[in-house]
């Protein structure tokens, strides 16, 4: 990539994100400022192109969280998603529950239940440490959306803590990473 000078941008998330769904493994992507707008081009067998416009962005420096999470985990991203997924077929909300040996997603509806298991040893799963065993409920809904930009890496990082701690979710890229924080439910 090409950046010529460091500039502040506002950008609507929903309209990023509707890009960001159009985005085909294998494409490549141009992003350009272009006066009151982003535009974005998306080249394969064809070109498609996209133009947001820009808003008024405010410069706020966000405080970094730093937090100790007794679990890390590191896996392929399709493991993780597709485990989310067939959560979000029969509830609103899913348990996550990491001990040494696995990390255990699963929900409950009115009339159905959904279970997944990821051992740690399992080839798909890179990285695994837990310092203690951990279990926190999360949103669905806010998940599912967090996973319409896992098209940017083939790898997940995961941190967890108990019900206190936000869970972390980092989908790394070369020398960056795209990072999402959701508060935990009630149990």
């Amino acid at each position: 990539y090409q950046v010529t000078e460091e500039r502040t941008i506002g950008l609507s998330m929903n309209a990023l994100r509707k890009v960001s769904r159009r985005i085909h493994l294998g494409d490549g992507m141009e992003m350009e400022l272009n006066g009151g707008t982003m535009d974005f081009t998306l080249r394969s067998s064809i070109e498609r192109q996209f133009q947001c416009m820009l808003l008024e962005a405010q410069e706020e420096v966000l405080p970094t969280i730093n937090v100790e999470y007794p679990v890390f985990i590191e896996m392929d991203v399709s493991i993780f998603k597709e485990g989310v997924r067939d959560a979000a077929i029969v509830a609103n909300s899913v348990l996550f529950e990491v001990n040494p040996d696995e990390m255990v997603i699963s929900a409950e509806g009115d009339t159905e239940r959904a279970r997944i298991r990821i051992f740690k040893d399992s080839e798909s799963v890179k990285k695994f440490v837990v310092t203690k065993s951990c279990s926190s409920k999360f949103n669905l809904g806010y998940l599912v959306s967090f996973l319409h930009s896992s098209y940017v890496s083939d790898r997940v990082h995961i941190y967890m803590g108990d019900k206190n701690l936000p869970l972390r979710i980092d989908f790394p890229v070369e020398d960056m990473r795209l990072t999402f924080y959701l508060a935990p439910m009630e149990l």
